[in-house]
């Protein structure tokens, strides 16, 4: 900005130097011309005696030569320093471009009471991160319940999108969530360029980087930089935090167990640095199903991951750069610009515990001989449930049921592994405050009309699927032969009896 205004104010010196100069030439010939006399060979040019040969070569030749050479030095100066001072102007003018966008951008950002489209009402002032009031509907009973959507902070949203994605997310919006299109080809009431000054304004409010290279000269976007350490410190504590409250809720025996399932849920700056809000239903509205089993992002459950990525350090490179917009990923997937690069907002190592927490469960000899397929649709659950008669009916109200698929080559270990990864589900939807249990397909004719409903193949093992939901308030106690036996009936040391 400097070098501009300094450009500017040599450019006025010199047009000002150029206007006195002109007035001064008119009025030194105004002065010096006679007066009419009438006589038509008086007043012809052509006509009237000039100066001589001795007058001409003289003082007059000499100050006509003179100024020739002031006008002829003041070029020689001018243009050199116009190369110099032309790509600061030009530096300049950019820079001022900018802040007029941000500056545009900004009252686009404000909130509705301050005649903005309320991007700060929802995401913060300073783009931190709050809450949005919205409307879910329940699938099956049609229930409408208001929740508070939590709202990502934005001041990392470059960290993690490029300026692309970020410009189809503002024009089309994030589907099933408060997040509204806001372009003109999305059904939103932005142009083009109120999208561009609204970007502007999202990149004056990026958290500053660091390790920028030198040739990159705004801190808030550089490529090569990354979140500050004071920043993954704050990411660091909070995860560290939130570990420590599963262990202390039993369901760990170290923070370090732990770590993987407390990044995936991270709730700092509303989810902002966390995988759950995009992988788990109900978790920006605190009212999460299973972790990881898929929402806006795909289902991480399962075994997916391993059907998508050939190695571990392959789907760490994914979660560090994040997808884009049809480039291929894994084994056999495509991009679509959804994925979030983490790369530049967390540790190599926070990302492998994560990458842990989807790949890790444990089978006889590590074989792990299982496939789950979860079942969401209605009307499919409602026909798994009638292959045995009304036995297993109670199935077909519950939200989804995981069927187990074990291809194990003992049938004994198949039965171990079976019945191991049953009960780790069902444990794992009680603390995730969920209800499951366990339905059986029945004898080998109704596991093979099962089968041929979840096209399975005929030689593998499918026996049970565990059914989740919510449980009823009252659900707690069970009538018949439910509870426990008493310890000293089930218990012996040293031995029997």
């Amino acid at each position: 900005m400097i070098a501009a205004n300094a450009t500017s104010s040599i450019a006025w010196v010199i047009f000002a130097i150029t206007c006195i100069g002109w007035l001064v030439y008119f009025f030194a010939n105004r002065r010096a011309a006679r007066p009419e006399l009438g006589s038509e060979v008086e007043l012809a040019p052509n006509r009237r005696p000039y100066y001589d040969d001795e007058t001409l070569e003289g003082r007059r030749l000499e100050r006509v030569q003179l100024f020739g050479v002031l006008l002829l030095a003041l070029l020689v100066i001018i243009l050199p320093l116009y190369w110099i001072f032309e790509p600061h102007r030009q530096a300049g003018s950019q820079h001022q471009k900018e802040a007029t966008f941000v500056s545009w951008g900004g009252k686009m950002f404000a909130t509705t009471a301050q005649g903005g489209f309320n991007c700060a009402g929802c995401h913060g002032a300073n783009g931190g991160g709050g809450a949005a009031s919205y409307s879910i509907t329940n699938p099956d009973t049609g229930e409408v319940k208001a929740v508070s959507w939590k709202a990502p902070a934005l001041n990392t949203i470059f960290y993690r999108f490029d300026e692309s994605e970020v410009k189809f997310i503002l024009v089309y919006g994030r589907p099933f969530s408060p997040m509204s299109p806001w372009g003109l080809a999305g059904g939103g009431p932005m142009n083009d360029q109120q999208i561009d000054t609204l970007i502007a304004k999202l990149k004056s409010l990026q958290i500053v980087r660091e390790g920028c290279a030198e040739n990159e000269p705004d801190a808030r976007v550089c490529a090569s930089g990354s979140l500050p350490q004071t920043e993954k410190d704050r990411i660091a504590e909070a995860a560290k935090s939130a570990a420590q409250a599963l262990v202390d809720a039993g369901k760990y025996a170290t923070v370090d167990d732990a770590m993987g399932e407390a990044l995936f849920n991270l709730d700092l700056n509303s989810g902002a640095y966390s995988c759950a809000r995009c992988h788990t239903t109900g978790w920006s509205y605190d009212d999460p199903g299973v972790t990881g089993q898929g929402a806006f992002g795909w289902n991480l459950t399962g075994g997916a991951t391993n059907a998508h990525f050939p190695s571990q350090q392959d789907m760490i490179n994914f979660i560090k750069v994040g997808s884009k917009n049809g480039a291929k990923y894994g084994l056999q997937g495509q991009g679509s610009g959804r994925m979030p690069g983490f790369g530049h907002l967390l540790t190599d190592e926070q990302i492998t515990q994560l990458v842990e927490v989807a790949r890790w469960t444990g089978s006889s000899r590590n074989t792990q001989p299982w496939h789950f397929i979860v079942i969401q649709d209605k009307e499919q659950l409602d026909k798994v449930s009638r292959v045995r008669g009304d036995m297993i009916r109670w199935a077909a109200t519950a939200p989804l049921a995981i069927a187990l698929v074990i291809s194990a080559e003992g049938e004994i270990s198949g039965a171990f592994d079976e019945g191991r990864v049953t009960e780790r589900l069902m444990i794992a939807a009680r603390l995730l405050g969920l209800g499951a249990g366990t339905a059986w397909f029945g004898d080998a004719e109704q596991q093979a009309a099962a089968k041929e409903l979840l096209g399975i193949p005929a030689e593998l093992t499918a026996r049970p699927m565990v059914v989740i939901g919510h449980p009823e308030p009252q659900a707690g106690k069970r009538s018949g032969n439910g509870g426990r036996k008493p310890v000293d009936e089930i218990v012996s040391y040293n031995r029997m009896g």
